[in-house]
């Protein structure tokens, strides 16, 4: 995919990254890829593929870890189905029968082999039908090594390399031909852009943070992640151990030549100042921003600034005002 770049949107939760994503819509030559791309930093993921065939070699792990991904490359390909126990995120719809493909070349060029073999944490994770299988097999054939395993020993380069080949073989029969950026929102972690960029081909990293207030009151109303048991218990400390636990890699990546940080309240308030620095990162035309405001209206988000005025206590208020003072918005 020459001459394209992917742009990675990333935020800590309830940080307003979607609003970013709303914004580079609007330039001319982009392509938002809507699908949640979880393959890389989710576990089971490329990132962890790559730990345990590169970083931490071990033989069996190495079987597990390519299994493990096997396992989620199905799991997202299957549609969404909220009534549906077996359901995923639907890659079947969105990349077509590629997805398979091109995820079954991608393991074959990173497994050196198989071969026939057991060991006993197989059977930890095999179903109980395939447990009594193999124990028939066993007693009837005396067949012990019923098992395909994987093995897998790269250099670090060849598994990039190998896997900037998959990303790119999986979105470029889908872009527009004159699309030049490919937006992924959430396809990396915040915490770990710059691990996990590395598997993406000629990608830049965007960071979305935002007032902890809100993000503290949007997380009670909506009930996710830490907010369900914040809704229950109001216990401003577990919130700011989780919110400093979340940026505690945020000074070091601030370093990055390839990670940008911006406010949310900035893309409201210093609209014009934020959107140059976007564009000056990604190398993007004042002149491209063609549907300006019409995707993003800064206006009608500026609703959701402030939002914990209404919603927090001033003991809650005081407690992260003294704790969390620098990541404050005025």
């Amino acid at each position: 995919m020459n001459n394209r770049q992917f742009v990675l949107v990333a935020g800590y939760g309830w940080t307003g990254s979607s609003a970013l994503v709303d914004m580079l819509k609007e330039y001319d030559h982009m392509y938002e890829a809507d699908v949640e791309f979880r393959l890389i930093k989710d576990p089971k993921g490329i990132a962890d593929l790559y730990n345990n065939i590169v970083t931490k070699w071990d033989p069996l792990n190495v079987d597990i870890a390519i299994r493990d991904f096997l396992w989620l490359v199905n799991k997202l390909n299957k549609p969404k189905n909220k009534l549906s126990f077996n359901s995923g995120l639907g890659y079947c719809n969105y990349f077509g029968d590629n997805y398979l493909k091109a995820s079954k070349q991608y393991l074959s060029d990173i497994t050196d082999f198989k071969y026939s073999s057991f060991w006993w944490y197989l059977d930890f994770i095999n179903t109980p039908f395939n447990i009594y299988k193999r124990k028939i097999s066993k007693k009837l054939f005396k067949d012990t090594k019923n098992e395909q395993m994987f093995f897998s020993d790269i250099s670090s380069e060849y598994f990039i390399e190998k896997t900037h080949i998959f990303i790119t073989s999986l979105f470029e029969p889908i872009i527009d031909r004159d699309s030049r950026y490919i937006i992924l929102d959430q396809a990396v972690s915040a915490q770990n852009c710059l691990q996990e960029m590395i598997f993406i081909p000629d990608s830049k990293v965007i960071i979305v943070d935002r007032d902890p207030r809100d993000i503290y009151a949007d997380l009670m109303k909506d009930g996710n992640l830490i907010g369900q048991e914040l809704k229950k218990s109001h216990d401003v400390n577990k919130y700011i151990a989780w919110h400093k636990a979340l940026r505690k890699s945020r000074s070091d990546i601030k370093g990055s030549e390839n990670v940008l940080f911006i406010r949310f309240e900035d893309l409201i308030y210093s609209y014009d100042e934020t959107e140059r620095s976007i564009e000056e990162f990604l190398g993007l035309s004042h002149d491209g921003h063609k549907r300006r405001k019409e995707i993003f209206t800064p206006e009608i988000s500026a609703k959701n600034v402030g939002f914990w005025k209404n919603t927090l206590t001033s003991n809650e208020l005081d407690i992260i005002r003294s704790n969390l003072k620098e990541d404050l918005y005025l």
